[in-house]
């Protein structure tokens, strides 16, 4: 008997075996229907990497039938839902409300529903429990005429003051704070 482990020789033979692992760490075969996640579309498996450590898969689009290869971490086996500002929501994600700040909430539900649509179930340090669109939450934590005046408080302790930059990006914060009626 060889003094070599398993996987050493079946590397020598020619076989390498993988797990290709999608987003949510789901293992992917030939044959399951994914979504990609960076444009929402569906496809099914037609073909794994023949070994190695790259993860590209082989997938065809369910619609419009194009054939196209995919790192498995952009896949996901479960329909990506995306937030107002277009990143993918996830059970786990802290989100704020749009145009809100009343704090951080957790996603702790994901749910299709009846008519298509989507639903989250987010909630707060209070136990404030609410049922909304995917639209109506963002990743992004809303900006503040606090955090603005800690902002320009953080620089003028420094010797050399504001760059032109910094100073157009209070400027735009102020404008945006102000529009929104903060």
């Amino acid at each position: 008997m060889s003094d070599k482990l398993l996987h050493e020789r079946l590397r020598e033979a020619g076989c390498e075996c993988v797990k290709v692992l999608d987003a949510d760490g789901v293992e992917i075969n030939v044959g399951d229907v994914v979504w990609n996640i960076n444009n929402g579309c569906e496809h099914e498996v037609i073909g794994l990497p023949k070994g190695g450590c790259y993860q590209s898969v082989e997938i065809r689009n369910v619609i419009t039938g194009s054939k196209g290869g995919v790192d498995a971490p952009l896949l996901t086996h479960a329909k990506p839902v995306f937030e107002a500002n277009g990143e993918r929501i996830c059970v786990g994600d802290t989100v704020w409300f749009c145009g809100d700040d009343t704090g951080a909430y957790t996603v702790s539900a994901v749910e299709e529903t009846l008519g298509g649509g989507w639903c989250l179930t987010v909630y707060n340090d209070a136990a404030t429990i609410h049922e909304v669109r995917p639209s109506q939450v963002t990743h992004r934590e809303p900006d503040s005429l606090e955090k603005l005046r800690a902002s320009i408080k953080a620089v003028s302790t420094v010797a050399c003051g504001a760059s032109k930059g910094e100073v157009k990006e209070w400027a735009d914060r102020l404008t945006a704070l102000m529009e929104r009626g903060a």
